[in-house]
């Protein structure tokens, strides 16, 4: 009577503590799913390898930019007006720049010199250079941070210096390649705070730079 009141109690009673467990572990749902995206693991050597095409990927954009940033200074006029074009193709327009580069060449350039940082964006293409050398080949043919730090002050303070001539003057249209966007701007809204004397901070902010960078003793 007691088999056929309680069917379930009486059989769990009579199977197999091992064979209880393992039926457990059968009804449990499984937690091994596959991943969505298979992971992948590169070798010592894979990396390796990957690091040196970067740092070469990074020496020929320097060698890239220094050139189609000196093309620029002679083709910079006829190819702002290509690359201001409306409605034209990347196709059009690359057989219309001058730029020795084409239209990569015209664009960059025309990114860094005339919108940003002017004559001064000639330091891009050799810190770029040298960052590439020090990663692919682990050698500096200067101190790379000390290189890098000085290249970008003199970046961003020699689009200032000129952009003051350029604003001073009203010679944007003839002359913005010298400052680019970056100083023009600048100058015009110090300009509106100090005026001609906006020069003087210029010059003082150079002063405290070389300062605190090479020493005092760079003056004598």
């Amino acid at each position: 009577v007691s088999q056929s009141r309680y069917p379930i109690t009486y059989m769990a009673r009579n199977i197999p503590k091992n064979e209880a467990q393992r039926l457990k572990e059968k009804a449990k749902p499984s937690t091994n799913k596959k991943p969505l995206f298979p992971r992948v693991e590169f070798s010592e050597t894979t990396s390796q390898n990957m690091v040196f095409i970067t740092g070469l990927l990074l020496m020929l954009l320097g060698i890239f930019m220094f050139f189609a940033f000196f093309s620029h200074l002679f083709t910079g006029k006829e190819d702002q007006s290509e690359l201001n074009a409306p409605l034209a193709t990347i196709e059009e327009t690359g057989r219309k720049t001058k730029n020795i580069f084409g239209f990569f060449g015209a664009k960059l350039a025309d990114l860094f010199i005339l919108r940003f940082f002017g004559i001064s964006a000639f330091v891009i293409p050799p810190l770029t250079f040298l960052i590439g050398l020090k990663i692919a080949f682990k050698r500096e043919l200067y101190a790379l941070e000390r290189v890098t730090w000085q290249g970008l002050f003199y970046l961003f303070w020699g689009s200032l210096f000129m952009g003051f001539w350029i604003r001073l003057f009203r010679a944007s249209d003839a002359w913005g390649n010298l400052s680019g966007g970056f100083g023009y701007y600048s100058n015009d809204y110090l300009f509106n705070w100090l005026g001609g004397f906006s020069i003087f901070l210029i010059l003082f902010i150079l002063v405290v730079f070389i300062c605190l960078y090479y020493g005092t003793d760079s003056f004598h």
